[in-house]
């Protein structure tokens, strides 16, 4: 019986365990590029819809804008332009960011990739700080009867979301990389305080939603309650307050959702779990900003230019931002006034 000699068993163990790391390396690229397509492919057309709604918002407000004789729009129509601005800045990283990896399969090398995952990761902050900012104006316009003067062109808003972004953005300072499937924060080291603030700032907004929603209701409460008021200037100052606080409150809730699905992607995280699904979950919803922002747009009619008539009994923009609501210590609506009609 012959046997094999030692120099030829080592070579057949050789080639062996060659072939199977060749099998393994081929069958691990498969599965990367399964996983890609199936990452990518929805980002990709998310992206696409989400920059046709912010060109949407844009142009319409822009539209309201020139037809508008005091070249005033009302913040109703500027929350949805603001965060229009911001999911297009969004759309400008994000979108290179996932089609780099979709051609070539790996992200951008470095120190492209880590210029990238910064830039990604501040126009996430100021989608975020500006949704904080505006769910806080809005609760304290609604629920506490005040109304903040932002100045002109609202640049003290402006200031206050640019500041925070970049306090933001500087906790994972150089912790910008690749992250498996795109340039991001790196998923070599875990940013605590990038998953806290997120956390925070979805609590509060999420307070704000609920407490404006509790306010609309007592509101709409009220005008049935006051259904035979003879003080036409007084139901109708009701009525707008009303429509106003339903209007602005559903871009809160519209934050809510494009936010809180990435919850699974920042926590992964901490065990280094890079899972595929975390990737599409953090994808569509991050990218379905815009989407819902031009839906809700179209739904509060922002596209629609209402002719000016001498006759017109509707408040404007102007009056409407200048209303406010004083209450009682029992949350009966008492005395409703605003500065462009008591003058």
């Amino acid at each position: 019986m012959k046997t094999l000699h030692p120099r030829s068993s080592c070579s057949l163990l050789i080639i062996l365990l060659m072939s199977i790391q060749k099998v393994s390396s081929q069958q691990l690229n498969r599965t990367y590029s399964i996983g890609l397509y199936i990452l990518a492919i929805p980002s990709i057309i998310c992206n696409q819809l989400s920059l046709a709604g912010c060109f949407y918002v844009l142009f319409g407000t822009f539209r309201r804008w020139r037809a508008a004789p005091t070249r005033l729009v009302p913040m109703t129509l500027r929350i949805p332009f603001y965060i229009a601005i911001t999911d297009l800045l969004l759309y400008t990283m994000n979108f290179p960011n996932i089609l780099f990896t979709l051609i070539f399969h790996h992200p951008w090398p470095d120190p492209i990739c880590g210029i990238i995952g910064f830039a990604s990761n501040f126009f996430m902050n100021l989608n975020m700080t500006l949704s904080l900012m505006l769910s806080i104006f809005i609760y304290v316009r609604v629920c506490r009867n005040e109304y903040f003067l932002l100045g002109p062109y609202d640049w003290k808003l402006i200031l206050v979301v640019l500041i925070s972004s970049v306090l933001l953005a500087s906790f994972s300072s150089n912790d910008y990389g690749n992250d498996t499937w795109w340039c991001a924060s790196s998923h070599k080291k875990v940013s605590y305080k990038v998953l806290f603030s997120t956390s925070a700032i979805i609590m509060i907004t999420l307070f704000c939603y609920i407490k404006v929603m509790l306010k609309i209701n007592l509101i709409e409460k009220t005008i049935s309650e006051e259904s035979g008021v003879t003080d036409v200037t007084h139901k109708k100052l009701v009525e707008i307050n009303y429509k106003f606080g339903t209007k602005v409150v559903t871009y809160i809730i519209i934050f809510v959702l494009q936010w809180v699905f990435s919850f699974p992607y920042h926590i992964t995280r901490l065990n280094h779990d890079r899972s595929v699904w975390t990737f599409i979950l953090f994808g569509i919803s991050v990218n379905s900003g815009g989407i819902l922002n031009g839906i809700q747009y179209y739904l509060n009619g922002g596209w629609k230019i209402k002719p000016n008539t001498s006759n017109n009994t509707d408040l404007n923009s102007g009056q409407l931002e200048q209303i406010t609501v004083t209450t009682t210590e029992d949350c009966n609506l008492t005395t409703i006034s605003s500065p462009s009609l008591t003058k």
